[in-house]
């Protein structure tokens, strides 16, 4: 089982990076506090939960490191 907590993270980043195009319409900057608190919520559900609410945690974070990924270069063209 350890596998699969390692390897989810980075797999729901790349969903997270492919599908960034279809949210950036909210805006960058309140995306980004939206998934700030977003990655909040996943850290907090790790520490609480079981096994299973650990994976649901990881596949939350992966998903908010690949949208951050990919809105951080984005964001930092505007302010230039």
């Amino acid at each position: 089982m350890e596998p699969l907590a390692v390897g989810i993270a980075p797999a729901a980043g790349i969903i997270g990076c492919i599908t960034t195009g279809n949210i950036v319409g909210i805006g960058r900057r309140k995306l980004m506090i939206i998934l700030g608190i977003v990655f909040l919520a996943g850290t907090v559900l790790a520490i609480i939960g079981d096994y299973r609410c650990f994976i649901a945690a990881r596949f939350i974070k992966g998903l908010c490191m690949g949208y951050y990924t990919s809105l951080t270069p984005l964001y930092g063209l505007v302010m230039m």
